[in-house]
């Protein structure tokens, strides 16, 4: 994971040439919330990045509260950019995202991307709940394990009131599909899937199903056996970091690129390395994801995921056969 954690370091070393010669960006009075707000996360990602290469496994600040507030973080800066730049309502791109050079984010991205990264949030917030509560002997502990896992599942219901951008119209016909953008959006989407049904919905049914004592839910942080709970872990934590980046960074770089800061070329070179530092550390999380729970829920999905509520009710029909079918 070291290697990630390098790659991690050389995209925000990249990302600050280009910044700090343009810091005054931060200061103007036009969109002074979302700039404020953008400053404090670029800020709170720099020392993320700079504690994983330097202190590794003993961190100076905990996990949780790193964590929790990178989410609030991120969600601000979502908010704050709806509100805003609310002009850019009357925007409309022939597709979704950040990466062509002639597109503009519009207001309806900014809000969808509010709901992720309040998912973000909200599980960040279960997973060390979940740790809490499984080191609490309870005779209840597995319905107080159910009970937050529907109550991390919960914004879903909602999500049908977001709107909704796919990727897909960047890569529909054979043209787009063979360049470079196209090829790009269609990482992302198969990223996403792989976030949704195994990162997100897998591991938050994965855990919460798990009769490991407290004793055992933990992994190996260092060579030296020093034991952690999972989103304490320098591998989770390195995860976390380089989700919430990607989420958040890919937009102001096609910010940097509009307003003259940065080429395209290097800013698809970032997009490009930002994937692989976001990817990377996802495979090691997918150790403690069952593999039954994330491929049946890309299936009712499939068969029942026309309304992006839906997500709540195929987690909720995921529990009973994974209960009895899969052993920890």
């Amino acid at each position: 994971m070291w290697l990630v954690a390098f790659f991690y370091i050389v995209f925000l070393l990249v990302l600050l040439c280009h910044v700090i010669p343009k810091w005054r960006m931060f200061t103007r009075r036009q969109a002074r919330r979302h700039r404020i707000a953008g400053f404090l996360l670029l800020l709170w990602l720099i020392s993320g990045g700079l504690e994983l290469a330097i202190y590794r496994a003993s961190p100076t600040i905990p996990p949780i509260l790193y964590q929790t507030i990178l989410g609030a973080l991120g969600l601000a800066t979502t908010l704050t950019a709806a509100s805003d730049f609310s002009s850019h309502r009357k925007i409309r791109n022939p597709a979704s995202g950040a990466l062509d050079v002639q597109a503009t984010i519009t207001v309806y991205e900014m809000v969808e991307h509010s709901f992720y990264q309040g998912l973000n949030l909200v599980q960040i917030l279960y997973l060390h709940a979940l740790q809490l509560l499984t080191c609490c002997e309870s005779r209840y502990h597995m319905s107080l394990k159910l009970c937050l896992l529907m109550l991390a599942t919960a914004p879903w219901l909602v999500r049908s009131r977001f709107p909704i951008n796919r990727f897909s119209a960047n890569y529909r016909d054979s043209r787009s599909a063979s360049t470079l953008i196209g090829v790009l959006y269609r990482m992302k989407k198969y990223q996403y899937l792989l976030y949704k049904h195994a990162l997100l919905h897998g591991l938050n049914v994965t855990l919460a199903l798990s009769r490991a004592s407290c004793s055992e839910n933990v992994t190996l942080a260092t060579a030296s056996g020093l034991k952690v709970s999972l989103p304490n872990s320098m591998d989770f934590r390195l995860y976390w970091i380089s989700l919430n980046a990607a989420y958040v960074l890919e937009f102001f770089l096609q910010t940097l690129v509009k307003r003259g800061y940065m080429k395209q070329g290097v800013m698809l070179c970032l997009n490009q390395l930002l994937m692989v530092a976001s990817t990377a550390p996802a495979l090691w999380v997918l150790k403690h994801v069952s593999a039954y729970i994330a491929a049946t829920s890309f299936v009712l999905n499939l068969l029942f995921g026309k309304g992006r509520g839906n997500d709540f009710v195929n987690v909720m029909l995921l529990l009973l056969p994974s209960y009895f079918l899969i052993s920890f």
